[in-house]
């Protein structure tokens, strides 16, 4: 997932579908990439094919520093 959100290649979209699944996966090793791409400015409206999402951003960091993550549980265990 890491590799897909960082390949520059790929559409916004995939991207950013990338980043709520590093969010919900929960895993503190994503943690640097995540903020590597967070700018902080969030603005009201994003279009999700168009740009990287700092929304979407903003809840991956939560979810992979320690905030409250109660579907992590269902997605590691799953993914094999």
């Amino acid at each position: 997932m890491i590799s897909l959100l960082e390949d520059e290649n790929r559409g916004f979209r995939a991207r950013n579908s990338a980043i709520w699944a590093l969010g919900q996966l929960g895993n503190p090793n994503s943690l640097p990439t995540l903020q590597k791409f967070y700018t902080g400015n969030i603005p009201d409206r994003e279009p999700l094919d168009k740009t990287i999402s700092q929304y979407e951003l903003k809840k991956a960091i939560n979810l992979t520093s320690g905030g409250k993550n109660i579907t992590a549980i269902f997605w590691r265990y799953n993914l094999d």
